[in-house]
């Protein structure tokens, strides 16, 4: 009876069976043991399986190549999918189903986080370089798409951050 230490389910059948033989309801028993017998199965069969397959191999190099290449403004689709061997339309099909938003809306947003880590946590960078540096064209750029995520512009962000740390 190994099954039933691990199983919570089990423990509460046997005992209705156990309880229930007493009443001589022979449907009762037949419910019993064919809820048992399925329990049994469902505890054999081993561990549930996850509803999600695990992520493509081509998804993944298609997030590194992102990730090693955030701060380059040249970065887009066409060359996430040249990296991961796939075709831009594929690489897009394949990329939102698997990480919920196409491959362009993944770079806009792991830029915006790499700019939000920028501001908060280093102060001495200016405006001007952290938009650089996480692949914004120009500090316009960043403005415009930061104050769109987030509802504040990234000085005032910085500004909000400062005093938060102190």
């Amino acid at each position: 009876m190994a099954c039933t230490k691990k199983d919570h389910v089990m423990p509460h059948l046997l005992r209705a069976q156990t309880a229930l033989r007493h009443e001589r309801d022979a449907y009762l028993d037949r419910l019993l043991d064919e809820a048992i017998r399925h329990r049994a199965a469902t505890i054999a069969s081993g561990p549930p399986r996850t509803s999600t397959p695990p992520i493509d191999k081509r998804i993944m190099k298609a997030v590194e190549y992102i990730h090693a290449n955030l701060g380059d403004q040249r970065m887009n689709v066409a060359g996430i999918a040249a990296a991961a061997h796939v075709s831009r339309f594929h690489l897009t099909r394949i990329f939102g189903a698997a990480m919920g938003l196409p491959p362009a809306a993944y770079v806009r947003q792991r830029r915006l986080e790499l700019a939000k880590e920028l501001l908060a946590h280093r102060q001495e960078i200016s405006i001007v370089n952290v938009a650089l540096k996480s692949g914004f064209g120009s500090q316009c750029h960043l403005s415009t798409t930061f104050k769109k995520a987030y509802g504040v512009p990234p000085a005032k962000f910085r500004k909000n951050s400062a005093q938060q740390q102190r």
